[in-house]
């Protein structure tokens, strides 16, 4: 299938009028535009070679992608940089500069990933500068992985952190605490492709949570229903790329729905605590999925509600639940095809920590 795409390569917008959603944007670098610094080597997403880096809007923080992977489709309006926009030969970029300084390659085929994996922390860390006690784990973090048939790993290594210490902006003196998100909804599903050599569990979760929660009498439990939405375009599944194929093939940026019904007090708990804040209840419900209009359900799923200030309950699960989401009608068929997955189960776990407004009959 073919279609209009729209991205910015390296500051400059390019629109390709009649793409192949299924294109590689490896492929359509190398062949379409003439750009080979990015490098192409294993093919299957294990070397890190051909990595690029991306962002999802025009000043949000760049993520790693590997260009083997993803699809034209995928980096519809994006922002998309390539080792050839990062520096050139009259005006090299520090990083390439103490890269021929500290003699980090041999035959550079891998350079390429290896300078756009340090380009991308650079970046990150400007947006979000860490203690300096803690740069060797964040390098190691944004080069594992990475394949170097010439062993050059400590040369890329030393010239990365030369590079970065010389940017005092980079840095913090004291620890500044990470905020604490907690609408979450977590998912597992088994997968095995066909570089796998056992069944792998895919972990991810989703960040963008909507939803509400509806008593027909003030906290009484025994007549009360809630609902979740779930934006499938906020999944984190710690790689970028994967995430964007998900959006784009697998739930196909439409959301999911989260209904909990017919719940009950598990504690002989007929009312949430009126005038004391914080105190966990626990109950039992029915949960049903709903997903491009199929849905499944499970009963006597246990949740604990927790009254919060503002109006406001904190609505957790207290076990993964596992439910058969083919009823769902997930594209399984397609993935398995397009990203050579031997087998992926349809076995769906889920866990959730949701904090949701209240409100007495109809708003």
């Amino acid at each position: 299938m073919s279609q209009e795409i729209t991205f910015w390569l390296n500051n400059k917008k390019i629109t390709v009028y009649q793409a192949e959603e299924e294109t590689l944007l490896i492929d359509f670098l190398h062949e379409e535009l003439g750009l080979t610094g990015t490098k192409y080597s294993c093919g299957i997403g294990q070397c890190q070679g051909c990595k690029v880096a991306i962002r999802n809007e025009e000043n949000a923080p760049l993520e790693p992608v590997l260009a083997c992977y993803a699809r034209i489709k995928s980096i519809n309006k994006m922002h998309i940089t390539t080792i050839e926009g990062i520096g050139s030969k009259e005006d090299l970029h520090p990083l390439q500069q103490s890269f021929i300084d500290d003699y980090s390659f041999q035959c550079g085929y891998s350079t390429p990933g290896f300078l756009m994996a340090s380009y991308i922390l650079m970046d990150q860390l400007e947006k979000r500068p860490i203690q300096k006690e803690k740069l060797d784990d964040e390098i190691l973090k944004a080069i594992n992985g990475h394949l170097c048939r010439c062993t050059g790993y400590v040369r890329y290594f030393d010239a990365i952190k030369s590079t970065l210490l010389q940017n005092d902006h980079l840095f913090i003196e004291e620890h500044a605490e990470a905020q604490l998100h907690t609408n979450m909804v977590n998912f597992v599903i088994s997968k095995k492709s066909a570089n796998d050599l056992k069944v792998k569990k895919l972990m991810g979760k989703f960040t963008a949570i909507g939803g509400e929660i509806i008593f027909d009498r003030f906290l009484d439990v025994t007549a009360v229903h809630a609902n979740l939405t779930i934006d499938t375009n906020s999944i984190f599944t710690g790689i970028f790329i994967r995430d964007l194929n998900l959006k784009s093939f697998f739930f196909k940026k439409m959301p999911i729905h989260v209904s909990l019904d017919k719940i009950i007090p598990y504690q002989h708990n007929k009312y949430l605590v009126k005038n004391i804040w914080g105190e966990e209840v626990y109950f039992k419900t029915n949960l049903g999925i709903e997903f491009n209009g199929n849905r499944i359900s499970t009963d006597d799923f246990i949740i604990s509600m927790t009254h919060l200030k503002d109006q406001q309950i904190l609505v957790k699960s207290k076990e993964m639940i596992v439910m058969n989401s083919k009823g769902l009608n997930f594209p399984y068929k397609v993935f398995r095809k397009e990203f050579g997955l031997e087998m992926l189960s349809e076995e769906l776990l889920i866990n959730f920590e949701v904090n949701l407004p209240y409100h007495v009959g109809h708003p």
